[in-house]
């Protein structure tokens, strides 16, 4: 019973585990909604869904702002941003939760 108990809680964890990484964007997908990045070792791909949160940080005050699903979409397809991005993102079961990427001057 114990077993069965603790393989249960092992389960569970496994599928709610979410890991963060720095990765490099490669290219975006807009009509599949997917990013495809690299981790330095690998390349990867992530979908989008409703639920990806975009946030842009500030590099010398570390302030972060929501970007709305469409301003990171500019940002993601733009040629000079391929290969070259930094973001950090967070990832569950394929899925890309959050994206983190330096802001843009104004």
């Amino acid at each position: 019973m114990i077993i069965r108990l603790l393989a249960f809680a092992s389960l569970f964890l496994l599928t709610v585990w979410a890991i963060a990484a720095e990765v490099t964007l490669i290219r975006f997908d807009k009509e599949a909604k997917r990013v495809i990045v690299t981790d330095g070792v690998a390349e990867r791909s992530y979908k989008i869904t409703e639920k990806t949160k975009f946030i842009a940080v500030d590099k010398k005050t570390g302030a972060t702002k929501d970007v709305p699903y469409e301003k990171a979409v500019d940002g993601l397809t733009n040629p000079k941003a391929q290969g070259v991005l930094k973001l950090d993102i967070t990832v569950q079961d394929g899925e890309l939760i959050e994206a983190k990427m330096p802001g843009r001057k104004k």
